[in-house]
């Protein structure tokens, strides 16, 4: 049994600008810049807003834009190349979190890792208030997904309530990790976090935490380092 995950989507906030729209309704299909999105409406009858930009339905990758490819298990065109960031440097309807750009998650949904209620491409993660929903780019089409500041980790059958998204800050060992952090893991679950053991961050147990504090509320669920 996989735990459920800390990490992201609620409301977007940016209005998109100049969208443009081809006679079935989804964005542009013959245009290779990204449009921005806070909601399925600004981006026609046939495409959906995903992770701060439009992404249009498709059956095969001959749909999509060339940078982008048919993802068929969802239906829809995303991007080849999972965009990495540095602040300010995504979409107005997006922001750089670990390295990595995904939707604004405003207004913040609080939500409870013991029973996940996100979206399908959503995490339920800790951050400065707390636990909220916070959104997830999708994989690239060879299933890998950049490290980002942090790590994170293609979600291909790890975590079933999940579309196959870049789990950001989560790992199936320690290769998923960028250099001087480690994968803390529950027991025998497949998927762990990405900890540096430092105050605040996720853990598991005491041995996660430089402090060899771990405040959890249940066993086996994930808490933070005191």
């Amino acid at each position: 049994m996989i735990w459920k995950l800390p990490l992201l989507l609620l409301a977007l906030v940016l209005a998109c600008d100049g969208l443009r729209s081809d006679p079935t309704g989804r964005p542009d299909s013959g245009s290779e810049d990204p449009v921005p999105c806070s909601t399925n409406a600004e981006c026609g009858t046939l495409a959906i807003c995903f992770n701060g930009q439009c992404a249009g339905t498709c059956r095969s990758d001959a749909e999509c834009p060339s940078a982008q490819y048919c993802d068929t298990s969802w239906g829809q065109c995303h991007p080849r190349a999972v965009a990495t960031c540095s602040p300010g440097s995504c979409l107005t309807s997006q922001t750089c979190r670990s390295g990595l750009c995904t939707a604004k998650d405003l207004p913040r949904q609080s939500c409870d890792t013991s029973a996940d209620t996100c979206g399908f491409d959503r995490l339920c993660s800790s951050d400065s208030g707390g636990f909220a929903c916070q959104s997830m780019p999708a994989c690239s089409p060879d299933g890998s997904c950049p490290r980002g500041s942090r790590g994170a980790v293609c979600n291909e059958g790890l975590e079933p309530s999940k579309g196959r998204v870049c789990l950001i800050g989560t790992c199936s060992s320690g290769l998923d990790c960028v250099l001087g952090l480690t994968c803390a893991r529950s027991g025998g679950a497949s998927l762990g976090f990405c900890t540096t053991g430092e105050k605040g961050d996720v853990c598991f147990a005491g041995s996660d935490c430089r402090s060899s504090s771990c405040q959890t509320i249940f066993p086996g669920t994930p808490g933070m380092c005191g």
